[in-house]
Order: structure tokens, then sequence, then C-alpha cells
């Protein structure tokens, strides 16, 4: 974990403005200049993972993915045919549309910002859009919780004109560190066929099932990824970090089930790009990457026959204490128990 005087420091002198949102003792700090992504902070700790290295000695090759942490925006599919880390020769390639055009502050207040970019970004089809992304961030303290506690809400969303031979919507990605006291969760009622498992390889007993939940081992040992079906109404996804002694919990603010969603997976997508409707995912990085991911994956809806991309609104609370404590919420709150 990061301490937030290295953190400041680190982005300083790479040159990246800040804007501080505050709300009681907790601060999320917005770097426009970082794609706009989003870093929460408690006392003197960044609770995201943060790559200053990478911030400060960024790679200029072309298609390289200077990956600094925080919550950041991606547009989905990553793979398939529509894919927007591919080139049509099939070559993983991250565009600067996608991570590395900066963002423009549009307006702000003690606890709220709002962000904008355009940026012009290709699909393996090689077809070009124009998109403007939108990010809206507020932080607030929750007075119900039973452990100290922060909501940050973020929406994000996508223009461009509708085009054939594209599929576009929002993806958000939110990293942390990840080690032997880090595990991930999914609330849904049954978890045994809530998991799409058509990413990389299968987890197998990395994922334990439970009475309406599932537990995911996070720990950065083994690379895999699972999504979770949109049609199983999962609740929540989660991590715990029992050794920093802090806890996450994101869900998606509105109806999911009136969107139409397609298949983000890193992958040639054989069966298509609608072979897949998630709107979770968890990422468990391996040995090399040290970090994990909970992704929140927008829908579309329908117009002219083609799809629009639809807002995205994740909400994601951050509570810290002792892992006995975070237990005891988590478990209050959501039926989550990760003893054995």
């Amino acid at each position: 974990m990061t301490g937030t005087a290295d953190f400041f420091s680190t982005l300083s002198r790479a040159g990246k403005e800040t804007v501080t949102l505050q709300a009681g003792g907790w601060r999320a700090v917005v770097v426009p200049g970082l794609a706009g992504r989003v870093f929460v902070c408690r006392g003197e700790s960044v609770l995201h993972r943060f790559d200053g290295s990478k911030v400060v000695s960024p790679s200029r090759e072309p298609g390289v993915y200077n990956n600094y942490g925080g919550l950041n925006i991606w547009p989905a599919p990553e793979g398939g045919p529509f894919g927007w880390t591919y080139t049509p020769a099939g070559k993983w390639h991250v565009q600067d549309g996608v991570n590395a055009d900066p963002f423009t502050l549009t307006g702000s207040s003690g606890s709220a910002a709002r962000l904008s970019r355009t940026s012009r970004i290709t699909n393996r089809k090689g077809r070009e859009v124009t998109v403007t992304m939108r990010r809206n961030v507020e932080l607030s303290i929750s007075p119900t919780r039973t452990v100290d506690t922060c909501i940050l809400r973020v929406t994000d969303r996508f223009s461009c004109p509708p085009a054939r031979d594209v599929l576009i919507s929002p993806w958000t990605l939110e990293q942390f560190d990840a080690h032997e006291g880090t595990t991930s969760f999914c609330v849904v009622a049954d978890p045994r066929t809530a998991i799409n498992f058509d990413f990389y390889e299968h987890p197998r007993e990395r994922i334990v099932y439970r009475d309406g939940y599932f537990l995911y081992r996070t720990d950065s040992g083994k690379a895999g990824q699972i999504g979770i079906r949109r049609d199983a109404h999962p609740k929540a996804i989660g991590m715990m970090d029992a050794r920093d002694g802090f806890l996450v919990v994101r869900t998606i603010i509105g109806k999911t089930g009136e969107l139409t969603y397609f298949n983000i997976a890193d992958n040639d997508q054989p069966r298509g790009p609608h072979s897949a409707a998630d709107v979770f995912s968890i990422f468990n990085g391996p040995p090399e990457l040290g970090f994990l991911e909970l992704e929140t994956i927008g829908g579309c809806t329908m117009e002219n026959d083609m799809l629009v991309p639809h807002d995205l609104q994740s909400q994601s609370a951050y509570s810290v204490g002792t892992p006995e404590a975070l237990a005891a919420a988590v478990r209050d709150g959501y039926g989550v128990d990760f003893q054995p």
C-alpha cells in the first residue's frame, strides 16, 4: 500500500494535477492527466494500487499499456471481433484514446468533480469512431455503517455516433494490491450458475461456493478472470484485505435487466460477441503483476437497430478497521463469511 506523501510527491514530479474530494476523514484524488483515474485515501494510506514508477517514467512505445492503478475507465469490449485493444492484424495494442489521453476537469466542488475527454479510437474491425467520455465522481461518508466507511459514486457516460461494426460501452477497472490476505467475493442467489469462466484458465479450487455468495482467492498467485452473469442478478462484488485492514464493496446503480450486454473477454470470443452478458468481473493477476481488479460493466440500449452505450453508474464502499470488525460488517451486511 502506497503512502499519501509518496503518492502526492510522485504525481507532482510527473507534472500531474490533482483534484481532491473530501468527506469526513476520507479523500478521493482525481487525476485528469492519468486518463481520469481516481485513488481513494484514508489517513496516510492510498487504498488503490499505485505504480509511481510508471507515472514518472511511462513507456513511450506505441501500444504499450502503462498501468498506473486506481479506478480506471476503458471502452468494452477488450477482445473479440470488435475489441478496442487489438489491431486489425490481431496484435494487442492499447491506444492513446483508451489509456493515455488526458481528461479535462469541467467542474468541481468539495466532494464532487466532473471530467470529460474526446478521443478517436479504432476497433479490431478497423472502424474508427470519435467518442466523448464523461466521468462524474462523488464522495460521501456512510453514517449507517458500523465501521469507518466512505461511498464513491462514479457515473461514466460514452457519447459517439452509432455505427455498423461497432460495439462500445463503459467498463470500470478498480485495482488493488493482491497478496495472501486478499479475498474477493460476489453476493448472488445461485453462485454455482452465476459465473462466466470463458476468459482465461479456469480458477478451479480458488472458487469456493457458499449459500448466497462465492469466494475467489485473489492473491495474485495465478492469473485468472471471471464474469458474473447479468441474468444471475448479482447484488455486489467486493474484496477483503485482511492484512492491511480494508474492505471494498462494489455495486451498480440502476436497472441492468433492461439493457443489452455483450462479451467483453480478452480472447477471440469464438461463440460470438453476444455469447456472454456480464455485469461484473473479477481479475486475479499473475505473480509478476501483483494486483487484482474489481470491475463493473455497462450495457447498451437499441436505437435504430444499433446498440448505443448506456450510462454506467458504479458505487464503491470502502471501509477500514480491524480484520475482525470488517469481517463482521460484511457478514452482517451481505451474509458473507470468510471463515473456512
